[in-house]
Order: C-alpha cells, then structure tokens, then sequence
C-alpha cells in the first residue's frame, strides 16, 4: 500500500487583505513591545560581536569578550556568527541604538509570523489566524526577540517547514535545494537547528526520493566549510570544540522534567485546545474562566500573604509540568487520530513528529540548561498538530482562551521589559552619582555589562584585576559577576536599587527563571535587584575591616 502522503490536504498560500492586517497587528503589537527594550542577557555578547565582525569580517571568532571572568576569543563560546554578520552593517550605518537594531530584529518576526501562518494554510488548519494569535502571544516568542538569536533561527526553521511541506511544486529537486539551502544558513545562526538534518533525511527516505539525498550535502557542506574557516582561523573546529557539561541520567532526567515544564510554562495556548478537544461538551465553556478564577485566586493570595511565595510558586511548577504533560498528550492524540483514519501516519505528520523529537532530544541530551528560548522551537510543530483541535471549538471559548493568554503574555512582557530596563536606569544613575571619580570598575554581564561600558566604566578581567586605592567598583547582586582576589578588601559605600513593584509580581526575574535554570516565570516580591556600590581601601586599612565587606 503506497504511504498517505496527505497532498490532498494541502492548499494555496495566498494571504487575503484581512489576514494580512491581523498579522499585521499582531507584528506591530509584538514589535512595540521589544522596540526600546534595553539590552536584555546575551544581547551584550552579541554586541561585542557585532562591533568586533565590524573591522574583523575575515576573523570572526577570534574577538575578545569577558562573558564569565576573563577575556576569551569568541571561539570558546557556543554561537557561530552569521547573524552578526547580517547586524554588522546596519550597526556600522545607524549605531548601536536599540531602536535601529531591533528593528532590524523585528524583520525577523514578521516573516515568523507570515511563515507560521502560511503552514497552517498548507494544512488546512480551520483556525489558522486563531493559532497565529496563541503563536504570536507565546511569551517565549514575544519576551525573547531581545537581540538573541532564537527569533531569527525559528524564522528560517519555519520557511524551512513550509517548503518542505508545499505541495505541488514544479520541481522536486528545486524544493530541496531551496530547504538544504535555508537549513544551512539556519546552522550558521546557531547549532541547535542540526535536528532538522534529520527531519530533512526521514522526508527523504519516507518519500522514498532516495535519488534526493544528495542534497543533504547542502547543508553539511556549508557546515564543513565553516569547519574548514575555523581551523585556519583558530586551528579548532567550532562545532566539535563546544562548551558541554558531562552527561549522566540524572542530569537526563532534571533536564527532562524541565523541558515539559516550561514547555508547559510557555504554552499558554492549552485551554483552547482542552477546549476544543471537548468541544462536545457544554461545560467545557466554564473551563477558561474556572482556571483564570483559580490563577488569580493564587495570585491574589501570594500577594496578599496568605500564601508563602515558594508555596505558591512550587504549585506553579506543579501546574505547568501537568500543563506540559496535556499538551503532549494532546499532540500525540492528534496523530494517533489522523492515522487511524488513514491507516497509517501521514507525510505532514511524521515531519512535525520527527522535528518535536529530534530537537527535544537535542536540547534535553546536549543544552547546558533548559530555557523557554530552547522549547520556543518546538512550538511551531506543536501548534500545527495540536491546532487540529481547534476545528470545532466555540467562538466565546476561542475567544475566552485567547484572551487569557494575551494577558499573561503581555503581563509578562512588561514584567522582563523593567526587569532589562533596570540595567539601563542603574548605569546611568551611577555614571551620575560618580561623575567625579576617574577610575570606576564594573563586575557583571547581560545588559549591565553592556550599559555600564557605554557610561566609561572599566571592566574587571579576573586574571588580571588592577583595582588601586581609592577606586570604586559597581557590582550587581543578581548576575554572575568576575571573582575579586581575596586579598582585596572593599568598603560598601552605597548602593542603587529599585523596590519591589506589581508590574514584576509575575516575573521572569525570578532566579533568572525565564532565560536559564528555572520554571520560566514565578512569583516575585523582590526588588529587580541591588547594584552595589564598593570603595577600594588601603591595605594596611583593610586588614582591620571585617571580612564581610568582601562582596
């Protein structure tokens, strides 16, 4: 029996007048939200990137940047630079304001958008703007645009999905070399888009288009050649010499767990689809506003006390890992549907089943740590398979759910849009209160690093600390900061902080939670954070001081 290849499932990719003013609306929602956000976590590596690609087109690893203690060639850290090169000249013509480069950023969601939903018309998804709007309103889509890389690999992911599923096609092996090509330039945006190598050979061999697999050498042969610049470069290959930590089924499973915990985190898509997979039932309407009245039940009574903050958010972590299990199980309900009635499991279906694994399995064996910016990849395919239930779903629950993730989302956004603001303020508060002083240190990265050198201060390297006395030194509480020698007293002097406020009550602060270790957001009733402000004492002066000045 031939293999169902679903091509009668497929349809014209044409935009109307009306679709496109609410993808649109939602680009300039999701745009004015990250247009004058400050320098947020990595932004800064990838800043010093840029301006070093600047005046090094040709050595493009070997920059300098102190992203943990010392300075080390950009080589040492995970990311190859193509995108950098694409930021590179717009940050020579217009500067390095974060107005300019996120609007160049912002290109990058748009066609995410238009790609997203380009799919879903492919698919024949009943509620494609429906499922554009819970795609757009993906707090790990909206909240992670920043300067970081996640957004602008995801956009050629998706066009990379859309040409592997667009059917007809006047020429099979004009399709492949248009995906090989757009997964090649994905791999040289980050390497955590090599599981779609396998995703294109398990296209490949189930369309038995066995004639094809050459064009796998597409995307391993820019690969290679980008191999091959590194070693005359640095005499290393970047690929094969990235920062990885040992694995162990322990680390497995801690890894596991957090992956279907933000995923669930992230997902704030999943009434709408509960909703609609019980769409034959009228109580289900009662569903949305059942589980807001709980959530800001909680919510009300962790701000007002009644319930300790790592209680409430510990039944936070609970929900979002049973959040996280529905929409697996709502996924794989989905397929085994599909196939039942087909008899077997569909061309569309083992490519976004295969893309979900492979990249899950990439992130859980081989990432650092789990964060939302990682499962935002796997989002796309989730949504186009668990979107096949939204078909029979009621306009007042679509309706209720869309609503509640808007506001969550948005919630949020505004929550990480002061938490990257609070850098910004503080670096120039203390370039203002230490207008006098010509020698002002800094310890710290994400945006603090980045806005702390704009206002002159001079960056600590740990192998070669040069405080003298009298100098000052600014250090953040709540970033991984460069270690000072012990034998280096400090006198605290002041200190710049910004008190707890209701916009970050839902936070992503939270123990860094949203871009590293953590649950992806949490409670919060803590200040953003502390930057302290250190004065460097004598020696002879020092040894009388008590050790707990040491920071």
């Amino acid at each position: 029996m031939n293999r169902p290849t679903n091509k009668h499932y497929y349809q014209s990719t044409n935009i109307s007048r009306k679709e496109w003013l609410i993808i649109g609306l939602l680009y300039l929602v999701a745009t004015a939200i990250n247009i004058d956000k400050a320098y947020h976590i990595d932004d800064t590596f990838h800043l010093e990137a840029i301006n070093w690609i600047k005046n090094h087109p040709f050595r493009p690893m070997s920059g300098l940047i102190n992203w943990n203690e010392s300075k080390q060639p950009m080589y040492a850290e995970n990311q190859p630079p193509l995108y950098f090169y694409l930021l590179a000249p717009v940050s020579a013509f217009f500067g390095n304001g974060e107005i300019i480069l996120h609007l160049f950023q912002s290109i990058f969601t748009f066609f995410s958008l238009v790609g997203f939903y380009k799919i879903t018309q492919l698919l024949k998804l009943k509620k494609g703007l429906l499922l554009t709007a819970f795609f757009a309103f993906c707090p790990a889509f909206l909240i992670n645009q920043n300067l970081m890389l996640d957004v602008p690999l995801l956009c050629f992911n998706l066009w990379f999905l859309y040409y592997l599923l667009k059917q007809p096609v006047q020429s099979e092996t004009k399709r492949y070399w248009t995906v090989g090509l757009i997964l090649g330039f994905s791999l040289l945006i980050k390497y955590s888009s090599i599981p779609l190598l396998v995703v294109l050979l398990i296209t490949l061999l189930w369309r038995k288009q066995y004639h094809l697999l050459y064009v796998l050498i597409i995307p391993i042969g820019m690969l290679g050649l980008w191999s091959w610049w590194n070693y005359v470069e640095f005499s290393d290959i970047h690929l094969l010499n990235r920062p990885r930590r040992a694995f162990s089924f322990s680390v497995f499973s801690s890894n596991l767990i957090a992956y279907i915990t933000c995923l669930g985190a992230i997902s704030t898509f999943s009434l709408a689809l509960v909703a609609g997979y019980f769409s034959r039932y009228r109580l289900i309407t009662l569903l949305t506003p059942s589980a807001a009245f709980f959530f800001a039940l909680l919510t009300v009574a962790t701000a007002r006390k009644r319930l300790y903050l790592l209680t409430a958010n510990d039944i936070l972590a609970v929900f979002f890992l049973l959040n996280g299990l529905i929409i697996i199980g709502l996924v794989l309900t989905s397929i085994w549907k599909k196939s039942t009635v087909l008899s077997q499991i569909t061309d569309t279906d083992l490519i976004l089943l295969t893309w979900i694994v492979a990249m899950s399995g990439f992130i859980i064996f081989l990432a650092p740590f789990v964060a939302s910016r990682h499962v935002l990849l796997i989002i796309p395919p989730v949504l186009f398979l668990g979107g096949r239930w939204l078909a029979p779903i009621s306009t007042l629950n679509a309706s209720q759910a869309l609503l509640v993730a808007i506001v969550v989302c948005l919630t949020l956004a505004v929550s990480d849009w002061r938490f990257a603001n609070f850098y910004r303020q503080k670096a120039t508060e203390a370039a203002t209160m230490l207008s006098g002083q010509k020698r002002v240190w800094t310890v710290g990265h994400w945006g603090w690093q980045w806005y702390a050198k704009q206002q002159g201060f001079r960056e600590v390297q740990a192998d070669s600390v040069k405080l003298q006395q009298g100098d000052y030194l600014l250090k953040p509480t709540g970033i991984a900061s460069q270690k000072i020698p012990a034998d280096i007293l400090l006198k605290p002097v002041h200190y710049l902080t910004e008190p707890f406020s209701w916009l970050t009550f839902l936070s992503t602060n939270y123990y860094n939670s949203f871009y590293g270790r953590g649950i992806s957001w949490a409670y919060s009733l803590f200040p953003t954070d502390t930057i302290k402000v250190y004065r460097v004492m004598n020696v002879s002066i020092a040894d009388s001081l008590s050790a707990k000045t040491r920071p």
